[in-house]
């Protein structure tokens, strides 16, 4: 309660009091995924160590009941950027494969990043009904360390193919889904690190 002309606390504007508010959970979120992590290193004489990993997430279910009693919203499979309380996007599959090599003071690594294709609102009308494609890139990086220094240097390519993803007309802002790609193409990158 405001005071509001100043005739209690002499403050116009000034906060009396607030009244007590009951606190009530207004929606639930029931969420099931599967994440797999394998890894596997295997060390040669000849040709140094190649560490493989392989990093997949499924989900399985991601349900919303927005108001207590009403219809439950399931969001997997699905892009919605315009719900205010979904997850805006939650593909069923998404990984990576990456493999390392390190010999002697040279290493690189070959990523494969991979999100699987989705659909966008069916609720949002019918501009808003195509699916958006699986959206694969692979990321290159060499790198060499100097062993009396302790520099390394490192060169990388994201997004080597220079793919796109697919157009999204329900994100205003810009035709994708943010959250799951970019639409930055093909990048290059040079780190230099030096340790004392």
């Amino acid at each position: 309660i405001l005071d509001g002309d100043g005739a209690v606390t002499g403050i116009p504007g000034y906060i009396v009091t607030i009244a007590p508010v009951n606190t009530e959970n207004i929606a639930a979120l029931e969420a099931k995924a599967i994440d797999l992590e394998v890894t596997y290193a295997h060390e040669t004489s000849d040709w140094g160590k190649f560490t493989y990993r392989l990093n997949l997430t499924h989900t399985l279910d991601f349900k919303i009941e927005k108001i207590p009693g009403l219809l439950t919203s399931e969001y997997v499979d699905l892009y919605t950027p315009n719900d205010a309380i979904g997850p805006e996007s939650a593909p069923s599959w998404k990984g990576f494969l990456q493999a390392d090599w390190d010999f002697r003071d040279l290493f690189a690594t070959l990523k494969f990043n991979w999100v699987n294709s989705y659909n966008e609102d069916p609720n949002g009308g019918q501009v808003f009904n195509s699916q958006l494609k699986a959206f694969r890139t692979i990321d290159l990086t060499v790198g060499y360390t100097f062993p009396r220094t302790g520099t390394t240097i490192r060169f990388g390519v994201e997004n080597l193919l220079d793919t796109y993803p697919s157009k999204a007309e329900s994100s205003f802002a810009d035709k994708y889904d943010r959250s799951m790609s970019n639409i930055l193409g093909r990048m290059f990158n040079v780190a230099l690190t030096q340790k004392f």
